[in-house]
């Protein structure tokens, strides 16, 4: 079974990677050492939950994306974006039909082909 530290030490990396940041900008943005940040993505130490939430803010991620319960969504989204996408894909059938009426988009081909039955 996979740590905790581990999940979310690798979900950060993952972020940065994708983002183009390197452990010295997170270091010189949390103050800390590069050393740290490199202990904080093996897993080896844990930010505490203030520092956990100030990194998550810096990266523009959820805490929920890091502790792997999202999938991370980086690049073109910011966060409320993303919560509505995470949102919308955690709804039912009722509730993606009135998101979608509601944004007046066409109804979705899963709809438009139980109307065909």
């Amino acid at each position: 079974m996979v740590s905790i530290k581990k999940t979310v030490g690798e979900n950060l990396k993952k972020v940065c990677k994708l983002k183009g940041i390197k452990n010295v900008d997170i270091a010189n943005y949390m103050e800390v050492s590069p050393g740290s940040v490199s202990h904080w993505f093996k897993g080896d130490n844990f930010l505490d939950i203030d520092n956990l939430y100030k990194l998550c803010r810096y990266l523009n991620v959820s805490l929920d994306q890091v502790f792997g319960l999202d999938p991370i969504i980086v690049g073109v989204l910011n966060n409320d974006e993303n919560e509505i996408l995470i949102a919308y894909r955690n709804a039912n059938d009722d509730e993606k039909n009135m998101i979608r009426r509601a944004l007046k988009l066409p109804e979705s081909e899963k709809d438009m082909s139980l109307k065909a039955e």
